[in-house]
């Protein structure tokens, strides 16, 4: 029996159960209520019986998951509770479907993100005068400069909001956040913008997603980064994280904005959540000119598309079919981490694990089968040369750190190296079912069937 199928069976079982017993909760407005003056009276009864309610939410979490919707867990609670004594057995499951879509508890919610080290090369010469904003737009996020002004902000998130769910921000409680919370970042600091499918009737519902598409989007603008770079000393003097920048450091909040009501809520940054904050630092400086990106480039900004789906699908699932995704996400964590990095060793040591991650199985030499995949992913790369030979500079200086505590520098050029990893990744990528992911050792048949 499937996951799905299991699922769907138990959630069957469990609301024949309560609502034949639906008088039980006739005298509550929640389950909460009910809950609270049950266990004072049986607590071992009344956990059975929540055991039952997670048989339902489990059911409804996969089937709006695998849909893209991420529906607020209190909510959902309370739709269940008000099916559970208004609706018949036969109609249950369609009810709570129908509830959840007339109250919009899957419609399009915004999210509110401060970073740091992050600007457009050649452009800073604008924030002299306080010129207009710059912005990075991609589907359903956009990263703009600092605006240095809260009217200005109130407008760039109002007019977003406006493009992606066809509702007005609320001034109010964006004015009111920035002044009870001491929000400087609204105003000095870039933003990130997105959106997608959730809701949130607490500050810390579908946290563990946000993180993930945030992470999906950095990918997407590191491959953009190292794709388009161009390492000019005037771009970088004049860019817009070094120009009229005032950013600050104080980040320990971050906003969203429920789609099925407009509300606002500030969600506090706790220790706990360390790679949240570790995601605000990008340490990007993009070119600002039209410079020309070839298919391949684009293709492998696409492909990260199709990895956070597929990793979304292993991770609903727990589909083995799916798995090589989890593999690559795993790898697209450390690539990050050394594209971000502010000093070499970091940079050589992530990027060693992330090329690991991606291309190496559980069998055989490291070094040797690291190369004969790498040609073999690389077959007709224009700078396959160049990129193999950084990458034996890498692995040699990885070797010196890790055992020797040293660090010799060879002049390493990262850009080639990240350039290689973006083009093996689009041909792992655009090759996955080719990949055994039956097998324990995760063997990539891919690599032994390329000539």
């Amino acid at each position: 029996m499937s996951k799905e199928n299991k699922l769907k069976k138990n959630c069957e079982n469990s609301i024949q159960r309560f609502v034949r017993n639906k008088n039980i909760f006739s005298n509550f407005d929640c389950f909460e209520d009910w809950y609270l003056e049950a266990s004072s009276i049986n607590e071992a009864e009344a956990n059975r019986e929540v055991e039952y309610l997670d048989a339902i939410k489990k059911y409804f979490d996969f089937q709006f998951k695998k849909n893209e919707f991420y529906i607020s867990s209190s909510g959902l609670d309370q739709i269940i509770f008000f099916c559970v004594q208004n609706s018949a057995i036969s109609n249950f499951i369609n009810d709570v479907f129908n509830e959840v879509q007339l109250s919009n508890l899957g419609g399009k919610s915004v999210v509110i993100f401060p970073i740091h080290n992050f600007g457009f090369q050649f452009l800073g010469i604008k924030n002299f005068f306080n010129g207009s904003l710059t912005s990075l737009m991609y589907e359903d996020f956009q990263i703009s400069t600092q605006t240095n002004s809260i009217e200005k902000t109130n407008k760039l998130i109002n007019s977003f909001c406006l493009k992606q769910t066809g509702k007005r921000l609320k001034i109010e409680d964006l004015k009111h956040f920035y002044l009870s919370r001491n929000l400087k970042w609204l105003e000095r600091n870039p933003l990130l913008l997105f959106s997608f499918n959730f809701s949130q009737l607490t500050p810390y519902e579908n946290q563990a997603i946000i993180l993930e598409k945030l992470a999906h989007i950095t990918n997407q603008l590191y491959f953009v980064s190292v794709l388009r770079s161009d390492n000019s000393h005037l771009g970088g003097l004049f860019s817009t994280k070094r120009t009229n920048n005032w950013e600050t450091l104080d980040l320990k909040h971050f906003l969203t904005i429920n789609g099925f009501n407009q509300s606002m809520l500030c969600k506090p940054i706790h220790y706990k959540y360390d790679l949240l904050f570790n995601e605000m630092h990008l340490n990007i400086d993009l070119l600002s000119s039209t410079k020309k990106i070839v298919k391949w480039e684009k293709d492998s900004i696409k492909c990260l598309d199709q990895i956070f789906a597929g990793n979304k699908n292993y991770l609903l699932s727990g589909d083995r079919n799916f798995n090589i995704y989890h593999k690559i996400s795993n790898s697209l964590k450390y690539f990050r981490r050394s594209v971000k990095a502010v000093n070499e060793e970091d940079k050589i040591i992530n990027i060693n694990i992330a090329i690991e991650a991606l291309l190496l199985d559980n069998e055989g030499d490291k070094v040797p089968k690291i190369f004969d995949r790498l040609n073999k992913s690389l077959k007709y790369y224009r700078e396959k040369t160049e990129a193999l030979e950084q990458v034996n500079k890498v692995i040699k200086e990885r070797n010196n750190i890790v055992h020797n505590a040293q660090f010799n520098s060879k002049e390493i050029n990262f850009i080639v190296i990240y350039r290689m990893y973006c083009k093996v990744v689009n041909f792992v990528t655009e090759n996955a079912l080719q990949i055994d992911s039956s097998k324990d050792n995760k063997k990539m048949l891919l690599f032994y069937a390329t000539k």
